[in-house]
């Protein structure tokens, strides 16, 4: 204001103001309390002529109760608002950030407490396909009159999500893994390479299928994303199709062993109980069924009469299979595989061991197949 005052060209063409100084002085200084910084701003014209007349006693009256004199009653109302309104942002963080803060922490703290770890899956199976709505059966129905496919279900639907240009039918197709013809899982594919994966093992060509799953578990599919049927999610990294006999003939000639060998080991495993693949022990032993030769070599040897391995002269069959925690863990989780063996002439009980390290995702071997001594 005072800066307007001394600019204004009617402060250089008023002579008037000369013979009227005691008047205004006086009243800018003696009436602080009524505010008198309006009363100048409203009558410019009585103020413009101290500014010229008397520039020393005027210019310090006007500066120094505006500034010095009244810093109580002026200063507080016209700093605090301003201070709000220029920067309002450090005043609601200091009484709103910290509250947040201990919130969100407190939050994920108890999120943290609550959640489970994540589930590896190392199963043993087969993978059927169903719709997951009719909206969905629907146009794989259209799809399929399209193409003229016919034959059974699983005929049907190998020939129309075979090919390419029904890929987004695959996508949304209920994929369910079987352990023992009773349903396990419900799979969703990471990948289009899954995808591809899970239609193949729909092959019709396929007399008894031999899959396996590495993945996640996850929580129950809600009622809606199958037609009603509720199973724990599985989201699979890896996964490979294949039938039982090829299987086994594989195995066979890989460890040098006869088929009917190879697959009598290979059912006394798919025969253990509750094998889901969803445990630790679970996990290392199908990873050694279908990853480890060495098993089918050892259980041939011992079985062979003229050979003597391990100590122990042939004529050991294989009995069963267990799996245990390593007594010594470490960082890592470690379980020991144990094979048991028993002598068809005397019933003596012989047994063999393999380590595996389960604590990724993806089994691995530690140590190789040797004899094994159980504790008293």
């Amino acid at each position: 204001m005072i800066a307007e005052q001394v600019r204004s060209p009617e402060v250089e063409t008023a002579p008037q103001a000369v013979a009227v100084p005691q008047a205004v002085a006086p009243q800018a200084v003696a009436v602080p309390q009524a505010v008198a910084v309006p009363q100048a701003v409203a009558v410019p014209q009585a103020v413009v002529p101290q500014a010229v007349a008397v520039p020393q006693a005027v210019a310090p009256q006007a500066v120094a109760p505006q500034a010095v004199v009244v810093p109580q009653a002026v200063a507080p109302q016209a700093v605090a608002p301003q201070a709000t309104i220029q920067n309002p942002s450090p005043v609601t963080l200091s009484v709103t950030t910290p509250n947040v803060t201990a919130q969100a922490c407190e939050k994920c703290e108890a999120e943290a407490e609550s959640a489970t770890p994540p589930t590896p899956i190392y199963a043993l199976g087969s993978i059927r396909a169903a719709f997951p709505n009719t909206s969905q059966e629907k146009e794989f129905e259209a799809a399929a009159a399209a193409i003229g496919a016919v034959g059974p279900t699983n005929a049907l639907l190998y020939q129309v999500l075979s090919q390419g240009e029904y890929l987004y039918i695959a996508r949304n197709i209920c994929f369910i893994f079987q352990i023992d013809s009773i349903d396990a899982y419900i799979l969703k594919p990471t990948s289009y390479v899954e995808v591809a994966q899970f239609v193949t093992a729909l092959d019709p060509g396929i007399e008894k299928p031999l899959d396996g799953i590495i993945g996640v578990k996850g929580p129950l599919a809600p009622p809606e994303m199958c037609n009603g049927l509720q199973l724990p999610l599985v989201a699979v990294n890896q996964s490979f199709i294949s039938n039982l006999k090829e299987f086994v003939d594989a195995i066979a000639q890989q460890a040098g062993v006869s088929e009917e060998l190879a697959l009598s080991v290979l059912q006394i495993i798919l025969g253990l109980t509750d094998n889901t693949g969803a445990t630790d022990e679970y996990r290392a032993i199908n990873y050694l069924a279908v990853k480890y030769p060495q098993i089918y070599i050892t259980t041939a040897q011992m079985l062979d009469p003229n050979q003597t391995v391990g100590g122990y002269i042939g004529g050991y069959y294989l009995v069963g299979v267990s799996a245990q925690l390593a007594n010594v863990q470490g960082t890592r989780r470690i379980v020991n595989v144990i094979f048991k063996y028993m002598q068809q002439q005397t019933s003596e009980v012989a047994f063999w061991f393999s380590t595996v390290d389960v604590t990724g995702l993806y089994p691995f071997l530690v140590s190789k197949f040797a004899p094994f001594y159980p504790g008293p």
